[in-house]
């Protein structure tokens, strides 16, 4: 799920402690199914972000669901036209609900000198179980004159 450039935390099927979520995508699904009406939507400026879920399927197939003017959600990316909608507040209020944000990374000490150990707290967005984490010095100069010596 996102909204813009915010990225929420990603459910998967293989944590446990995401079923009950993915247990509340399915029934938004099954409500689309069941009480899901086709309207003409405008079209949502494909030059931003996506804001909204993508829903991907053991098979490799997938599908986009987003929130559309006032109390409805919407399938399919975006692009306007004919777009099967659910005019439903409780849906709407669930899907808002899947929203968690990650613990924001936190560095400790902070400022960091050379030789200390850091310690690093939180989620880096990545939705891997794990990945690489990688750690880059970049000096902040933010008073440099012609008069100190040459930082290279």
């Amino acid at each position: 799920m996102q909204d813009g450039d915010q990225i929420y935390i990603p459910l998967n099927g293989a944590n446990e402690e995401d079923r009950d979520s993915i247990n509340t995508v399915c029934d938004i699904l099954k409500q689309f199914a069941a009480k899901g009406v086709e309207e003409t939507l405008p079209t949502v400026s494909l030059v931003t972000f996506f804001h909204g879920m993508e829903i991907s399927f053991v098979e490799g197939e997938y599908i986009s669901i987003y929130r559309a003017v006032g109390a409805k959600l919407a399938l399919g990316s975006g692009e306007g036209g004919n777009t099967v909608v659910l005019n439903d507040l409780q849906a709407v209020q669930d899907f808002e609900r899947l929203k968690v944000l990650p613990t924001k990374l936190t560095i400790r000490p902070n400022p960091a000198h050379f030789g200390e150990t850091l310690h690093f707290i939180g989620n880096n967005g990545d939705p891997g179980e794990s990945t690489p984490f990688i750690v880059s010095w970049a000096p902040i100069v933010d008073h440099y004159s012609s008069s100190d010596t040459d930082p290279s």
